[in-house]
This record gives C-alpha cells, sequence and structure tokens, in this order.
C-alpha cells in the first residue's frame, strides 16, 4: 500500500491519512506499525549466531 507514504512525508497525522483513504484510524495506526517492523527488520536483520556462521 503506497498510499500513507506522500502524506507520511507531509507530516500528517493518523486521523488525517485516516479521512483521505476513508480507512480508521485505529487500521492506519496498525498499517503504519506493520511497515515501519518490516522497515527495521530489513535495515537491521537479525546476526546469525556464532555457532552458524562458519
Amino acid at each position: 500500500m503506497d498510499a500513507p507514504r506522500p502524506a507520511f512525508r507531509r507530516g500528517c497525522t493518523q486521523r488525517e491519512i485516516s479521512r483521505r483513504l476513508g480507512l480508521s484510524q485505529m487500521r492506519v495506526s496498525r498499517l503504519l506499525c506493520r511497515i515501519l517492523a518490516d522497515l527495521r527488520a530489513e535495515l537491521d536483520p537479525v546476526p546469525e549466531p556464532a555457532s552458524l556462521a562458519g
């Protein structure tokens, strides 16, 4: 879902994003939480344990 990106860059609140997309604020909150968790996982992957690094 690419729609929150421009609003996020402009500093819109979750309420403003929800109004623009026709979603509840709770749904926007959950979407943003998931998007941020995915980004964090990509940017800082869990390192392999030393015993498996070979």
